[in-house]
């Protein structure tokens, strides 16, 4: 709600200073490709996140981004930053918005501590879970879906598995299947 609300407010400044915050929660919370891609971001001509950053964290910043070129390899790295750097300000910031409501979905059965039906499975559909449940329902392989998204193919794979939940269905068919009853 915090990055929606600033992204309305059109605050360029703030948002560069929350960035490297989200790619260093995507880094730690094991989404590597999802934390090279925004940070491939960082060179938005309006607001730099080197430049918005104190010189402290910039470092800790720089290692961390040394440490997932290091992890991802230099191909894949430069490949989802290249997918950052092409992004518009603003899907950057939906980028975010996307990866960190997710995570809190992930997270959300663990903290409570309950059983039985997930509460992420009541939960609507993410803005790129819908993107790629459109694809999966046009019959895109995870390949395709992952090169037109800019995307790697096991981030699909994350998206579907999520999608699949939240939609109470086993796999593709049962997907297609809610999408041509009309229930999603």
């Amino acid at each position: 709600e915090g990055l929606e609300l600033l992204q309305r407010s059109s605050s360029l400044r703030q948002l560069s200073l929350i960035l490297p915050v989200v790619v260093t929660i995507a880094a730690l919370s094991g989404h590597p490709l999802v934390a090279a891609g925004l940070s491939g971001s960082d060179g938005d001509p309006a607001s730099s996140v080197h430049d918005a950053v104190s010189p402290a964290r910039r470092l800790t910043y720089t290692q961390l981004v040394a440490d997932l070129r290091c992890q991802l390899g230099d191909a894949e790295f430069e490949r989802s930053a290249a997918c950052g750097r092409r992004k518009q300000w603003n899907d950057v910031v939906r980028t975010a918005i996307d990866f960190l409501s997710q995570l809190c979905v992930e997270l959300e059965p663990t903290q409570t501590g309950r059983t039985g039906q997930s509460p992420s499975s009541m939960l609507p559909l993410s803005r790129r879970e819908r993107e790629v449940l459109t694809l999966l329902a046009d019959g895109s392989s995870n390949k395709e879906i992952s090169q037109t998204l800019c995307i790697s193919a096991k981030t699909v794979m994350h998206h579907t598995s999520s999608i699949y939940r939240k939609l109470g269905v086993r796999g593709r068919a049962g997907a297609a299947a809610r999408i041509a009853r009309g229930e999603v």
